[in-house]
């Protein structure tokens, strides 16, 4: 337990002391005067649409400046998302079910940084989080207008409510067909939700393909990304009995080494959550254990040989980030389903034959649980080089005494 709590502390005191650093990533600013500058922006996936940020010109190490609203124009992380700065009329009124009305004062003018979603000859398509989604769409320089959706809850002479939408936002793009007989486009926005991805389908379809000149494919793509990854590598552990009973409890056992192989699969969100990830693991491992103990009475020998499938579930955050490389620590907790080909304990008296006595006093779990912890590195998408701790798993809890198992690793990563 005394280890158990160690390396909890020393993982939470690891990811808090580095969850500060920067995620710098490739991109350029445009500055007020109009030049462009190339570096790296410390991305970090904003949630809400960011009003600061840090600029590096050069390369990952020259200082960082931060930029506001007064400073810069426009912002790009390369081959991800592109903002520009606008100034917007934002409708305040609240979108959940439990609003009742409309506010009438609701409408504040700000300027803001737009995340860039579809750029068009005819039409292109903003994004504005803060207290709520806003999407605007741009017919012209400078004309930024908000497409509007509301939910009102109506009552009801029964007593009862109704959800009410007012979808006014599809009457605003319908204006943008591109002719009287677009029946099907006509149909496809009547029935269009008020989300990211399809009203960036249709701004792209009224533009036409060849009136389209940029659509955020980071923003397009799939919200959850899925990684397979293949593990090899090495394994010690070490095991120890405590407890009442004079057999196994008194010895001392030797720390057995053994490969490791693992096969997984990581599910990372794009936006917003992309430095958390949840990984599906599956891992077999081997030990082998010999203790001895001599007393007055003989010499005990035990001998036990571990096989191991590990399937797990981690939860793992990336503490930093660079253009080719990811930093990640992660906790979860694994089910060992283990086989035992050797379990032998044998006592050796002088003048008599020597006995296995394992079966009275070991028997070890078929399965037992452990928590663990993964810290380890991505490099170039592809590669990666992980530890793993099991600082303890129960490996059985008899009357007399208690096995506990410990485990670690270290992994070579494979990401297809």
């Amino acid at each position: 337990m005394r280890n158990l709590i160690v390396c909890t502390f020393l993982l939470l005191t690891t990811v808090l002391s580095t969850s500060a650093q920067t995620h710098f990533q490739p991109g350029s600013i445009v500055n007020d005067n109009g030049d462009t500058l190339h570096g790296y922006i410390d991305y970090q996936q904003w949630r809400k649409n960011p009003k600061r940020i840090k600029f590096r010109q050069g390369n990952e190490d020259s200082p960082a400046q931060s930029y506001g609203l007064r400073d810069i124009t426009y912002f790009s992380i390369d081959k991800q998302d592109a903002y520009v700065r606008a100034y917007v009329k934002e409708d305040m009124n609240s979108v959940d079910p439990g609003a009742n009305e409309d506010v009438k004062d609701s409408f504040i003018q700000d300027t803001v940084f737009l995340k860039v979603l579809v750029i068009g000859k005819r039409l292109s398509l903003y994004a504005l989080t803060d207290s709520k989604d806003h999407y605007y769409i741009s017919d012209g320089p400078g004309r930024f207008n908000e497409l509007i959706y509301k939910i009102h809850i109506v009552q009801l002479e029964s007593g009862g409510t109704r959800e009410d939408a007012v979808n006014e936002f599809r009457h605003q793009l319908l204006e943008f067909l591109p002719s009287e007989d677009s029946v099907s486009m006509a149909e496809r926005i009547e029935g269009l939700p008020f989300s990211e991805r399809p009203l960036m389908r249709v701004v792209k379809d009224l533009n036409g393909s060849s009136n389209t000149t940029f659509v955020n494919q980071y923003a397009q793509a799939s919200p959850i990304r899925v990684q397979f990854y293949l593990g090899a590598g090495v394994s010690t552990s070490s095991l120890r009995f405590t407890g009442n009973d004079n057999g196994a409890s008194p010895m001392s056992f030797n720390h057995s080494v053994g490969p490791l192989g693992e096969i997984g699969v990581d599910f990372t969100i794009n936006q917003k959550w992309g430095d958390i990830a949840l990984r599906l693991s599956v891992a077999y491992w081997t030990a082998s254990f010999s203790g001895k103990e001599n007393d007055n009475q003989g010499t005990d020998t035990y001998k036990l040989d571990m096989n191991i499938i590990t399937p797990s579930v981690d939860v793992m955050y990336s503490f930093y980030k660079s253009k080719n490389m990811r930093l990640y620590a992660g906790l979860g907790v694994g089910i060992n389903e283990a086989s035992y080909p050797t379990n032998s304990y044998v006592t050796h008296k002088p003048g008599i034959i020597a006995q296995d006595t394992a079966n009275m006093r070991l028997t070890p779990a078929n399965s037992w649980f452990n928590l663990h912890y993964r810290v380890g590195g991505k490099i170039a998408n592809h590669f990666g080089l992980e530890v793993e701790a099991i600082p303890t798993g129960s490996l059985t809890n008899n009357v007399d005494f208690k096995g506990s198992v410990a485990n670690y690793s270290l992994k070579v990563l494979y990401y297809f």
